[in-house]
């Protein structure tokens, strides 16, 4: 397969995954860079920026929790009007493919264990606790959706916890498969 075919499926399997239920708005791919998360100092709060491998810094608009400092990976994302506390140019993260992730398919499950309740996506044998519901408002950690079959992306952190039999877990990307 030539690298034109290539890239060209790889974007149309990006189209698909960008329609998905879980998006809220349609989401314009107009960039696609290999790079780093970065944290920002500014006095409006939270500011994460995505430096590519070639110097070129983005603001990004959409910081959700799983975006830490440091996380590298792939960026495929849209160019916005304005950004809130940088000059640089505001991207919209569309997907992001980071480089120490996993993806999983499992069932949405809540554990209520008592030094760690919470939700999980429970797969081949494992349970990957969600540490970034509030990423995706009501729409994922919602007691609605318990039961149901995920196919997702995680970061998974490599971390000692208490929660033992759960992977410390950051929600990347989702979808339901029901």
């Amino acid at each position: 397969m030539t690298t034109k075919r290539v890239l060209a499926a790889a974007l149309v399997a990006a189209a698909a995954l960008l329609s998905s239920p879980a998006r809220s708005g349609a989401c314009q791919l107009q960039l696609g860079t290999r790079g780093t998360f970065r944290e920002a100092a500014s006095a409006s709060g939270r500011c994460l920026t995505f430096v590519d491998v070639l110097g070129n810094v983005y603001e990004v608009t959409n910081p959700r929790g799983a975006y830490r400092d440091g996380l590298s990976g792939v960026a495929w994302a849209q160019y916005e009007t304005a950004g809130v506390c940088t000059d640089h140019d505001p991207i919209r993260i569309c997907m992001f493919d980071g480089d120490f992730t996993k993806r999983i398919t499992g069932d949405l499950v809540f554990r209520n264990f008592i030094e760690c309740p919470g939700y999980v996506i429970a797969a081949s044998g494992l349970d990957y606790r969600i540490y970034n519901c509030d990423d995706y408002g009501v729409e994922l950690c919602d007691p609605a959706n318990l039961g149901r079959r995920i196919h997702a992306q995680v970061w998974v952190e490599e971390t000692i916890s208490i929660c033992l039999g759960q992977a410390k877990s950051f929600v990347l990307d989702y979808r339901f498969q029901d």
